[in-house]
């Protein structure tokens, strides 16, 4: 679901099938975080749930942050098109 909101996003010029396929994404990604995270808490012992979900909170807060004054930068110097289906291969 997420690669595939992905390709919906990148396929047409429109707004409205853009934010479809953002919608898409966003699902999608909710999904692959929770299965991650119930993945994790099954493999990882009992006393390091705390630290390890801490941990991925504050790696999660940074990159929110970073991934913002980024992706400015470049779509600023690029079209968003182009940055979405590199985005996109490398998924």
């Amino acid at each position: 679901m997420f690669l595939g909101g992905w390709a919906l996003s990148v396929s047409r010029p429109y707004a409205i099938v853009f934010i479809a396929g953002r919608v898409l994404t966003g699902i999608g990604a909710c999904g692959l975080h929770s299965v991650c995270s119930l993945a994790l808490a099954t493999i990882l012992p009992r006393h390091r749930h705390e630290t390890f979900f801490e941990l991925l909170g504050i790696s999660s807060g940074f990159a929110s942050v970073i991934a913002l004054v980024r992706g400015e930068e470049i779509m600023q110097a690029l079209d968003w098109k182009w940055y979405s289906r590199v985005a996109l291969l490398l998924s």
